[in-house]
């Protein structure tokens, strides 16, 4: 519910949100699509820095909060225990920085309509916006939103933002290209991910989705593949000095004509 200080935005997004916990989609996306599909504060955060992501021959200057550290202290045992959750959205992780350069470069231009799970910062559909396609980044933590939007006006300012659990998506829309990256931290992550691509990918579209291969990315692919997607991993690059391999995984649903 509201909470003192906050903008009348997230004050209106969490009574929406209370709604929508309980089945009050309906609400939830009239909220949405009143405020344009972009319910978050229209002003930089003031505790931010920017970073800087290089892919081919460009240069990108994203926001993030200048001390990730002070916002994963500040929650309360109460806000982890609602759904164990962290804000890993602060940091800025090598498999998004990955995906993008992907994404940008490999794209096909058929692939107009795009939506991100778990955008956290999103530079990556900031990037994406720039290039003219239908751009939908959600993400469960309001913060995360407000700085994706920051992201996103840096640039074009053309995409949408949806502060949602994409557990529980408030639309039905299906999309050309469904990205996301680093958001397999467990194994409850996995099923949620693959509903999702099950629901709203469209029939000739395809996901990417980006991951360090920790310890369920194999089976992800495993339940992915059974799940009568067809898979390919299109990149893999070394990050952190080497330490690191990232993959990006290609879906698409099987063709069963």
């Amino acid at each position: 519910m509201p909470r003192q200080g906050e903008s009348t935005y997230f004050k209106a997004y969490r009574i929406v949100q209370y709604f929508a916990r309980f089945g009050c989609n309906t609400l939830f996306y009239a909220f949405l699509t009143l405020f344009k599909g972009n319910p978050v504060q229209d002003t930089v955060p003031a505790d931010s820095t920017l970073f800087t992501i290089y892919s081919q021959m460009q240069r990108w200057f994203f926001y993030r909060p200048s001390d990730p550290d002070h916002i994963l202290n500040r929650i309360t045992d109460e806000e982890y225990e609602r759904d164990q959750f962290l804000p890993f959205w602060a940091e800025h992780w090598p498999s998004s920085e990955v995906l993008l350069s992907y994404c940008i470069n490999n794209l096909p231009p058929d692939s107009r309509t795009i939506c991100e799970l778990g955008c956290g910062l999103g530079i990556i559909s900031a990037a994406l916006a720039t290039t003219g396609r239908s751009i939908l980044a959600t993400d469960i933590a309001p913060q995360a939103c407000v700085y994706s939007s920051a992201n996103m006006r840096k640039y074009s300012g053309k995409g949408n933002i949806l502060c949602c659990d994409w557990r529980h998506p408030p639309f039905k829309q299906t999309f050309d290209c469904i990205i996301a990256s680093d958001i397999l931290y467990e194994q409850r992550w996995i099923e949620p991910i693959v509903l999702f691509l099950q629901n709203h990918l469209a029939s000739a579209g395809s996901a990417l989705i980006a991951d360090p291969t920790r310890q369920h990315w194999v089976d992800f692919k495993s339940r992915i593949r059974s799940s009568g997607f067809v898979i390919e991993t299109v990149k893999r690059k070394k990050v952190n000095d080497g330490k690191t391999l990232v993959e990006i995984l290609k879906i698409q649903k099987e063709n069963l004509d």
